[in-house]
């Protein structure tokens, strides 16, 4: 899916400031957070997704982008995979 395909289709699901830290992400992926496990995250990230929670999840998925691209360098099989879930 194109970059501005995704933010069109999410347009009504969040503010802007939080679009627009995603657009940032999906440009230039910012450095890594670090914040915890990357599978416990994305879990979390499904949860909201599927209840929703639209805005939490837009605003958790710029570190999601970081730390998973930061994984998938190991370029091993299970961290591309989790940057592709992500």
């Amino acid at each position: 899916m194109r970059r501005r395909t995704l933010l069109t289709a999410t347009a009504a699901a969040g503010p802007a400031a939080l679009l627009l830290g995603l657009d940032e992400a999906l440009a230039d992926t910012p450095a890594p957070t670090g914040a915890g496990p990357l599978d416990v995250r994305l879990a979390t990230a499904r949860e909201l997704y599927d209840k929703g929670t639209h805005g939490r999840l837009l605003a958790a998925l710029p570190g999601l982008i970081a730390d998973g691209h930061a994984a998938a360098s190991s370029r091993q099989e299970l961290d591309q995979a989790r940057l592709s879930s992500v």
